[in-house]
């Protein structure tokens, strides 16, 4: 869970990148605060909300998405899943028919997986007259598979009584379990049909079976059943199979475990209200709400995917003005699969909305009077495809620029333009947002030579028809005070008409050249670099503890020995004054061994001794990174980071879970690099978590893994600014 806001009032306690990356990409991250109606009990669930609207600044006319996307988290909790066997001992089994009831009833045990899913007990009933208990319910597979082969095959065939006994063991199950702590409970009975006592004793004891809530699951062992009351019994037509389709009953049986065994997510519902001073564009909303009158919307959603909903308005900025509301409300509740309710509140975005369809100037937006204030294009006529430039300089009075330790200035253009490149002072720097509509600049302390003048240039293409003005606004945060805009400008408007018909270039003969010849020209080139340094860190380090990072790398080792390694190379990296470290290890699930603030030494020593288990759930380890930067330890002046490693083996998720969980850390502000270790790693996968923006790598042995984490401390440790060409970036 984390919380970063994108809104002014936030944003005066963050610190330089962070408060750049924040105002670049509008993302907001909120969790539950107040209720929306009345709910059942609360719910263990966590629902993660990422509400990422705008960039901070907007132009009056243009339109722009709204995305709220919840995951949730349900952790700490084990749902108790209690299943009994009831096989048939009657004479009628004897044979190859009781050998094959009693191999399948063991599959069904050894998929349960009873060592690693201590909610899951088996008991087994056998059916004989009279019937009985075998074995009460046990989480131990030895003692249920060996209760399994005392099934004799003789006597006679007592169903009812033998599901009545096992109706009785589930009720032992849930007095064990205590009140307050449902149980999940299933019966597989496997017959050939034929009751002792009759038809309707039978149908009756399976009607009350199922009146309790229990899942039953028959399977006809003879082609018997096809003439009794038998095949009737089961909870519905999907429950009931043949020995031959036993393995249908196994596939169920697992498929019932997943779904209780860990809380999840049945239902959610999400209403959302415009701000004033937009309106809805109705063609990019999705999905289609249950109600919609124009500015309030509400979603009906049944259950949560793993990797998230997504829902998406599209809005028109309508007025300019500083600090206008997108949304003055967004809040839901959901329900859990115990019935438990939970509510949350997103946090709402802002926006700074600028008019550049007329070309006037803006109203002043602070207390200082630029002596400079000027952003002019270099073309306002061109056609659809067209390049052209933007410059913008700003000079302010005198020790104003000295005052400020963070300059961000951000640039919107209308629908039909879209951003190229961009450059500060001639170099090439700047950074053309993830919306391509928006570019950002974000200045670092100040020039000793020209402290109060900025020099920013912006090229353009024209991708539609249309008219209207591009517009720039600038941050200034003087490390004191809360940041707040200094200066804005806007452009002439901008004609963009369609490509006119190309003429067709007469005929002509071709004519002799002289094919050049090419030199190789060596210049001396000085540099005089630093390594400026960034904000402090809150690093969480997030490490595979798979069964496969037991393995030995190539030069001797082991996979967790060569991660251990690395992260102690990281923490040597990091500033002990100023940056922090946290360690959460995964496999099969995710655990926060060392909060925010630990001691580097024990960190490591945490992930040295940290035992190894099957899974490689990356997804969960990353949401419970998300969970440490929004804890109460992390500070607001910190840049989060997330530094990810797995050797990519024997994953149980998908990786859209993964992708959905760095894409919300990134939502919240923060940096996610991914390092992959051996051969089986997917290094799409890696790209997709990294963002795509080459904080992914991938290593083979223990020595360049120590490399990858160094070089990612030293980055952490320097914001690069002052490096020719931006290298350290």
């Amino acid at each position: 869970m984390f919380i970063i806001v994108s809104s002014r009032r936030a944003l005066a306690t963050a610190l330089a990148v962070t408060i750049a990356a924040a105002l670049a990409a509008g993302a907001v991250v909120a969790l539950p605060t107040r209720a929306q109606a009345p709910l059942p009990s609360k719910s263990s669930c966590v629902a993660i909300q990422s509400l990422a609207g705008p960039a901070r600044l907007a132009l009056v006319g243009s339109t722009y998405e709204v995305t709220s996307t919840v995951t949730t988290l349900c952790a700490g909790e084990v749902g108790l899943v209690n299943v009994v066997l009831v096989l048939d001992g009657s004479s009628s089994m004897a044979g190859t028919l009781s050998t094959d009831v009693k191999r399948n009833a063991r599959e069904l045990i050894d998929r349960l997986d009873l060592k690693d899913h201590p909610g899951t007990s088996i008991g087994v009933v056998e059916i004989n007259q009279p019937s009985k208990v075998l074995c009460q319910l046990t989480n131990r597979a030895a003692q249920a598979s060996g209760c399994v082969g005392r099934v004799g095959a003789s006597g006679g065939s007592d169903i009812a009584g033998a599901l009545r006994l096992a109706l009785d063991s589930l009720r032992r199950g849930r007095d064990l379990a205590g009140e307050g702590s449902p149980v999940h409970e299933a019966i597989v009975v496997v017959a050939d049909g034929a009751n002792s006592g009759g038809c309707d004793e039978l149908i009756r004891t399976a009607d009350e079976i199922k009146g309790q809530g229990v899942a039953l699951f028959t399977v006809c062992a003879t082609s018997d059943c096809a003439v009794s009351c038998f095949g009737t019994m089961a909870t519905s037509p999907a429950h009931a199979f043949t020995l031959a389709t036993f393995r249908g009953v196994i596939d169920g049986i697992e498929a019932f475990q997943r779904r209780f065994l860990n809380i999840v997510i049945d239902g959610i519902a999400i209403t959302e209200t415009l701000g004033p001073a937009v309106e809805l564009v109705p063609a990019l909303v999705k999905p289609a709400p249950a109600a919609n009158d124009g500015r309030t919307l509400a979603w009906q959603l049944a259950g949560i995917p793993k990797e998230g909903t997504t829902i998406t308005l599209g809005v028109r900025t309508l007025a300019a003005g500083v600090d206008l509301p997108v949304l003055t409300t967004a809040v839901g509740t959901f329900v859990d699969s115990r019935g438990r309710g939970g509510e949350f509140n997103f946090r709402l975005p802002h926006v700074d909305a600028l008019d550049a369809r007329t070309g006037l100037a803006p109203t002043p937006v602070a207390d200082t009077t630029p002596l400079t204030n000027v952003l002019r294009v270099d073309a306002t006529s061109v056609i659809v495809g067209e390049r052209f430039r933007a410059s913008y300089r700003l000079r302010l009075p005198d020790g104003d620029g000295l005052r400020l330790k963070l300059t961000v200035v951000s640039l919107r253009v209308p629908d039909h333009l879209r951003v190229v490149r961009t450059w500060r002072d001639g170099r090439p720097e700047g950074q053309p947002d993830w919306d391509p509509r928006t570019a950002w600049w974000s200045i670092i302390g100040v020039d000793p030579i020209a402290p109060d003048a900025l020099d920013l240039e912006a090229e353009l293409v024209a991708t539609g028809p249309g008219d209207g003005g591009i517009g720039i606004m600038a941050y200034g945060w003087s490390g004191t005070d809360a940041i707040r805009p200094i200066a804005a400008a806007v452009s002439a408007p901008i004609h963009v008409a369609e490509q006119p018909a190309t003429p067709v270039p007469p005929a002509t003969l071709p004519t002799a050249t002289v094919t050049p010849r090419a030199f190789r020209l060596y210049l001396p080139l000085a540099l005089s670099e630093a390594c400026l340094a960034g904000p402090p860190n809150d690093v969480v380090a997030v490490i595979d503890t798979s069964t496969s990072m037991a393995e030995r790398l190539t030069g001797g080792g082991t996979k967790q020995a060569a991660a251990a390694l690395a992260l102690a190379a990281l923490v040597e990296r990091l500033d002990a004054r100023r940056d922090r470290i946290a360690l959460v290890t995964f496999d099969r699930t995710a655990l926060v061994r060392r909060p925010l603030g630990s001691v580097g030494p024990d960190v490591v020593d945490a992930l040295r001794s940290a035992p190894l288990a099957n899974g490689t759930a990356m997804g969960a380890g990353l949401l419970s990174a998300g969970a440490v930067l929004a804890s109460p330890d992390r500070r607001p002046d910190a840049r989060g980071t997330v530094v990810l490693l797995t050797d990519g083996r024997s994953s149980p998720d998908a990786p859209e879970a993964a992708f959905a969980a760095a894409d919300a850390l990134r939502a919240a502000g923060a940096i996610v690099f991914a390092v992959g270790l051996g051969a089986e790693v997917d290094r799409a996968a890696l790209d997709g978590i990294a963002g795509g923006r080459g904080e992914a790598r991938v290593v083979g042995d223990a020595a360049t893994l120590g490399l990858a984490f160094g070089g990612i401390g030293a980055r952490l440790g320097c914001r690069g600014t002052g490096s020719w060409g931006g290298r350290l970036e």
